[in-house]
């Protein structure tokens, strides 16, 4: 068996290596081998989760779903036109987060997994 020496590692790391090793009751040494062992000894993980995902289960036969047809996303509600019998100050302002929750909706329509932080933020402090 070969020995290894580890200098210079941080007293937050011993202490966490020392309370995982009593957690699973054995000695700071055994369980930076297990530690060293579960790290080193996994397969093949420079492939993708939904590459793994497709491996493991392609033994079973895999399953081919057809895609729905996409159709176009319905228009966004008119939200001005809801705005009746409120004072100036509070229409304009209820304008203002129509108008960017308009925009926002439109992005995230358009582009779901982009959404503009500065139309978030600009709604939220508004």
């Amino acid at each position: 068996m070969a020995i290894l020496t580890i200098r210079n590692l941080d007293e937050t790391i011993k202490r966490n290596l020392r309370l995982s090793a009593a957690m699973h009751g054995c000695s700071m040494e055994e369980e930076a081998r297990c530690i060293l062992r579960r790290a080193l000894t996994r397969r093949d993980m420079t492939k993708g989760l939904g590459s793994r995902i497709h491996q493991r289960f392609a033994a079973a036969g895999g399953l081919d779903l057809s895609l729905p047809a996409r159709s176009a996303p319905r228009p966004a509600p008119d939200l001005l036109k809801e705005l009746t019998a409120v004072s100036a100050s509070t229409k304009r302002r209820l304008q203002n987060m129509v108008l960017l929750l308009q925009a926002a909706l439109k992005s995230v329509v358009q582009s779901p997994w982009k959404m503009h932080k500065s139309q978030l933020l600009l709604w939220c402090m508004d």
